[in-house]
Formats: structure tokens, C-alpha cells, sequence
């Protein structure tokens, strides 16, 4: 194998490498200085002309809420915010949210029971109203 091929293959190893780590890199420097530093984690689903956004609020920055927003013209305009969580003594995050016609459904963290547990609700009305999370 000649030097150029050599360094070729060389360059794409540490580039597969490179974007495979980057996101457990952004995991422990989010773990290493707090999440104050790095912009909350958001998650859009859609479904037809539907546009669903989950994300994790900290306004207070002490505790976090999960907070969902919906869009039924392609984004154009957006409901009001939804508190999914309602987790006042508890810190809520790293949400994830999925949608199948008029459902929308989302899971997060919770260590609100003192223990970090996975809460899940779900929407059947294009995210008008959501369930109890469980």
C-alpha cells in the first residue's frame, strides 16, 4: 500500500471515529460543567403538516420542566406551551418525542421519586391535551 493510500485510510478512521464519540463527548462535557452551558436538548416529530417540539426549560435555573409545543400548518405557527412534566421539585430532561397520525407521544427523565425514572404520556389530539405521564 503506498504512502497516500496509507494516509487516506488513516484520515477516514479518525473521522468514523471522531462522529461516532461526538455525542458521548457532549454527554460527559454536558455532565462536566452542567447544563447551563449547553443549550437545551430539542426534539421535533411531525406528521403530515404537524410539527411537535419537546424540550427541557430551566428558567429558574435550579430545575428543569419538559415542554412541548405543536404546529397543525407546517410549522407556520405554533400552541402555546404545554408543561408535560410538572415536576417541581424534581429536574425533568432529555425528552424524546415521536408522532403517528394524530398521536404524539413523548418520554423523559425524572428523578422527581428521588431516582431517575423514565415518565411517558401521549397525545391523541395532534397534542391539544396529554395523559397523566406514567
Amino acid at each position: 500500500m503506498n504512502e497516500k493510500c496509507l494516509l487516506g485510510v488513516i484520515v477516514i478512521i479518525t473521522l468514523v471515529i471522531g462522529v461516532a464519540a461526538t455525542p458521548i463527548l457532549l454527554l460527559q462535557l454536558q455532565l462536566a460543567i452542567g447544563y447551563k452551558w449547553i443549550a437545551p436538548l430539542v426534539q421535533v416529530a411531525t406528521s403530515g403538516n404537524k410539527v411537535y417540539v419537546v424540550w427541557d426549560s430551566d428558567k429558574t435555573n435550579t430545575l428543569k420542566e419538559i415542554l412541548f409545543r405543536a404546529s397543525t400548518d407546517n410549522g407556520k405557527s405554533f400552541s402555546d406551551k404545554i408543561n408535560l412534566s410538572h415536576s417541581p421539585k424534581g429536574l425533568s430532561e432529555l425528552a424524546n418525542i415521536a408522532a403517528s397520525g394524530n398521536d404524539v407521544y413523548v418520554v423523559w427523565g425524572d428523578n422527581k421519586t428521588g431516582n431517575m425514572e423514565i415518565y411517558f404520556t401521549k397525545s391523541t389530539n395532534d397534542g391539544k391535551t396529554f395523559g397523566n405521564p406514567i
